[in-house]
């Protein structure tokens, strides 16, 4: 059913066209902005929606500032948000959040087709990751769900996607864990994992340095693919935190050590993204 929405920010009118996403959290339509232009739109399941977390006034200005911290990110390689709002229909509260559309696959869609990448074309797409992933924590943004469906493609040009996990910190420092679920329990660092109360950044960083062991070996470092819960994936890892990599694929000693320093066990270890994007340049 086709439906019209204009922006209380700036006046501007989108109309849907069709779903392209649909999940847990919320749908995403494609739609067409009043001077024609394609925009996605993200309409957020109202128990999903970031204001409906906490109801205090307080939150809800919190929340619209975590929002227009990513709106005004530039970066190539993140996905550029146009605008937030929320209108009432019928009662309830829908929250639409419009950015750029990304015509593209995902990552996922590319690594279920090929199994794995070259090194040559996996590398591509790390470094342009890298810099993203920078640019983000340099902005004090944790993503917090990196993953490779998050990880969307548009005219060859990785982006990430998908903030609805997003956090704004406002302090370098350690930040303690909300009361909500965080990311996809596969792609979750063992801080989160454990709940232990404490993380920061090198989450975001963790994720990725699954992501770059599947997009070279075509699979999880470790056996999670049927774990079902956090704390069995969690013991799996604790039972052996060594990255093993396959014989068999030619990978270069230095992305092996660059994988290996990002998926320490111990955050405080772990290589920073700024650390990260200079190790690949180098």
């Amino acid at each position: 059913m086709e439906w019209i929405i204009q922006s209380p920010h700036t006046g501007r009118t989108y109309t849907s066209i069709k779903i392209i996403g649909e999940g847990e959290y919320g749908t995403v339509w494609l739609t067409q902005r009043d001077d024609q232009n394609l925009f996605a739109c993200k309409l957020l399941k109202p128990k999903f929606a970031l204001w409906s977390i906490e109801k205090s006034k307080k939150f809800e200005e919190r929340a619209q500032q975590e929002i227009q911290t990513l709106i005004k990110s530039t970066h190539v390689n993140v996905v550029r948000y146009e605008d937030c709002f929320q209108k009432e229909n019928g009662g309830k509260i829908d929250r639409y959040i419009i950015s750029e559309y990304c015509e593209g696959d995902t990552l996922k869609t590319l690594l279920d087709a090929k199994g794995r990448l070259s090194e040559n074309e996996a590398f591509s797409i790390m470094i342009q990751l890298a810099d993203g992933l920078k640019y983000m924590h340099n902005q004090k943004i944790i993503h917090r769900d990196i993953k490779p469906a998050n990880i969307m493609f548009k005219q060859g040009v990785p982006k990430y996607i998908d903030f609805g996990f997003a956090k704004y910190i406002e302090e370098q420092k350690a930040d303690q864990i909300q009361t909500v679920d965080v990311g996809s329990p596969q792609y979750m660092a063992p801080e989160l994992l454990e709940e232990s109360g404490y993380y920061d950044q090198r989450v975001d960083v963790w994720a990725l340095g699954i992501i770059f062991y599947q997009m070279l070996v075509g699979h999880f470092p470790w056996n999670i693919n049927q774990a079902n819960s956090q704390q069995m994936i969690l013991n799996i890892i604790m039972e052996d935190e060594s990255i093993n990599f396959p014989i068999e694929i030619e990978i270069s000693e230095k992305l092996k050590d660059i994988i290996t320093q990002m998926l320490q066990f111990d955050y405080e270890t772990r290589i920073d993204s700024n650390k990260l994007f200079m190790m690949l340049q180098n």
